[in-house]
């Protein structure tokens, strides 16, 4: 008896073997047509990973709809090195039926764990807010889907950079008007700069004046090595009209939002005044001209002046033309420069004879005396 025990063995392997080549035979690969759905199936019943890897690969080459119904239900198991690449899958193919399975998907738990689970959770997170972005970007009807955006203006406030970068810029990409409050809160005190930076420009984007203030107050305030000043000016001319009570009490030295930081009132009317002259609103036009007067030769009083030239001759205002003559022959090349450039830019042709006789010796001399 003992010395079956080899032939059994080899008996039992060759069984193995044979079954196994006779599943193989029976599985002769997807026809035609059929890949999504074969591939599909081949991930919701593989295994282990690297058959689970191999069917994702294929499924993300054909991106077939017909896939959908196996990927919604592989987000349902539970958490798999796979599903970050599912949820992103998902996305790619863009159905209208993958709201609902991408929301189910979320895990408002997760945060920004270090092990691997908490990882891959927290991409996949990740994954579906910007998937979720995409589809509202192609329907309007999902962008306004009160599911997705309460979903992701929670995920606004994880403590997963990666996580909340997603979903500031997916609710400015939906127009997520529900989450004006949300990104205020955090244009005006996260410590991260480049949050503040994409919640001031989705701010902007939803156009909403309670974002005003916030953006007035990021005209100033700065961080080392991190200013805000683009965004917010850029939001501030956005907004338009509903801007100008925030501007005006800047241009006043009444903007309380910004008392702690102790700004010199000429840098403030600086900073209105590029507004102005970006929003040309003809009630500001005497404020432009006023500040193109600007005397006194310190930092803050020449970039005042300068800037208001520049607003001036880009909008137009013949009426400033007094003022730039007044100081296009001025010795401080600081105050004559943009003079001049302001009279060009104003094409102001009749000049021409006062410019050249700039450049003789007299027109030298007599503004040295």
């Amino acid at each position: 008896m003992l010395r079956s025990y080899p032939l059994l063995r080899t008996t039992a392997r060759a069984c193995a073997l044979v079954t196994l080549v006779a599943l193989g035979a029976c599985d002769s690969g997807p026809k035609p047509g059929e890949e999504g759905s074969y591939w599909g199936r081949k991930l919701v019943e593989a295994p282990d990973t690297i058959r689970r890897d191999a069917a994702l690969k294929h499924l993300q080459e054909v991106k077939d709809k017909r896939s959908l119904p196996f990927l919604y239900e592989e987000l349902k198991k539970p958490v798999t090195e796979q599903r970050p690449a599912t949820v992103e899958l998902v996305g790619m193919i863009g159905d209208e039926t993958s709201v609902d399975p991408l929301v189910e998907a979320v895990d408002l738990l997760a945060g920004a764990g270090h092990d691997k689970e908490s990882r891959i959770k927290a991409n996949a997170n990740e994954k579906a807010v910007k998937a979720l972005t995409r589809l509202g970007q192609q329907n309007a009807a999902i962008a306004k889907n009160a599911k997705v955006v309460e979903v992701i203006r929670k995920l606004s406030s994880s403590n997963s950079l990666d996580v909340q970068l997603a979903a500031i810029y997916a609710l400015g990409e939906l127009r997520a008007t529900d989450a004006v409050d949300d990104l205020v809160k955090i244009a005006d005190g996260h410590e991260n700069n480049f949050m503040v930076k994409n919640a001031c420009e989705a701010l902007t984007k939803l156009g909403d004046p309670k974002a005003a203030d916030v953006m007035g107050k990021l005209m100033f305030f700065e961080r080392t090595g991190a200013s805000f000043y683009r965004e917010s000016s850029w939001g501030l001319f956005v907004l338009g009209k509903p801007a100008m009570p925030t501007l005006d009490a800047i241009w006043n030295a009444r903007f309380k939002a910004i008392d702690t930081l102790h700004i010199d009132p000429l840098v403030q009317k600086t900073k209105a005044v590029v507004v102005y002259g970006d929003l040309a609103d003809p009630s500001m036009f005497d404020r432009i001209i006023e500040a193109a007067g600007t005397e006194g030769n310190n930092t803050a009083a020449a970039l005042l002046r300068i800037e208001a030239i520049r607003a001036a001759a880009r909008i137009g205002l013949d009426k400033v033309v007094p003022t730039l003559k007044k100081r296009m022959d001025n010795v401080d090349i600081s105050q004559s420069e943009h003079a001049l450039a302001g009279l060009v830019q104003l094409g102001r042709k009749e000049t021409a004879g006062d410019i050249w006789k700039m450049t003789t010796p007299e027109g030298f001399l007599k503004n040295c005396t």
